[in-house]
C-alpha cells in the first residue's frame, strides 16, 4: 500500500459518524435537559406546521447533523427544524396545511401529539474526538 493511500486510510480510520434514530420525545428531552446546543431561529408557524404534519402522515424528515462533544449534542444541521417541533409540541395547533388540511387550526389530539412525540428522526452523529473544522466540512458534505 502507497504512503497516501496509506494517510487516506488513516483518516478514514479516524472519522466516525454514526447513524442514530431518536424519537422527537427523546430529542425533546435532550433539549430540556440543555444536552443539544442549538441556535433559536424565528419561527415559522407554516414550517413547523408542515414538519408536524409530515410526522402525522409518516413522511420522514430530513436527517438532522450533531457534532456530540462529550455529552452535549452541537446542531450541525437542523436548527429550525428541531425549534418547529418544539413550537407545535408547546402550541398544539397547526395552520395551512395542504394535504391534513382537515385538522388546520384545530387543537392536536392527544393522539396526534403521542405520535409526533413518537415519530422518528434520524440524526448523524459526528464523533467527539472531530474537530469542529472537520466536523462542519463532514456537515457541508451531507448538505450537498
Amino acid at each position: 500500500m502507497d504512503n497516501l493511500t496509506k494517510q487516506v486510510k488513516e483518516l478514514a480510520n479516524n472519522l466516525r459518524v454514526d447513524i442514530v434514530n431518536f424519537t422527537v420525545d427523546q430529542l425533546m428531552r435532550l433539549m430540556t435537559a440543555n444536552k443539544i446546543n442549538m441556535n433559536k431561529t424565528e419561527i415559522d408557524e407554516n414550517f413547523a406546521s408542515q414538519i408536524a404534519e409530515s410526522l402525522l402522515l409518516n413522511i420522514p424528515l430530513q436527517f438532522l447533523i450533531f457534532h456530540e462533544k462529550g455529552n452535549i449534542y452541537n446542531v450541525l444541521d437542523g436548527n429550525k427544524r428541531l425549534n418547529a417541533l418544539k413550537y407545535i409540541l408547546s402550541h398544539n395547533k397547526l395552520k395551512n396545511l395542504e394535504i391534513a388540511d382537515v385538522i388546520n387550526d384545530k387543537q392536536l389530539t392527544q393522539d396526534m401529539i403521542f405520535k409526533i412525540l413518537d415519530s422518528k428522526i434520524q440524526v448523524l452523529v459526528i464523533d467527539y474526538r472531530i474537530n469542529d473544522e472537520i466536523a462542519k466540512k463532514i456537515s457541508d458534505k451531507f448538505k450537498g
